[in-house]
């Protein structure tokens, strides 16, 4: 999950939040202090989640 979380930084740009979030994550505690962590950085999303289920969306081909 922590390499998810920082390609997701890094596609983003975020480079240094990156390994900052890596750098806290890899001293934290516990693996809910971990998830913590990478909550404060990224907004996880279900996999399934259809971000078009809402909107009315035409394609001319």
């Amino acid at each position: 999950m922590i390499g998810i979380c920082r390609r997701a930084l890094k596609n983003a740009g975020y480079y240094d939040k990156a390994q900052e979030m890596t750098d806290r994550i890899t001293s934290s505690k516990s693996y809910e202090e971990a998830l913590s962590i990478m909550y404060e950085y990224i907004e996880p999303v279900d996999q399934s989640y259809d971000i078009y289920n809402d909107y009315d969306i035409d394609i001319d081909i």
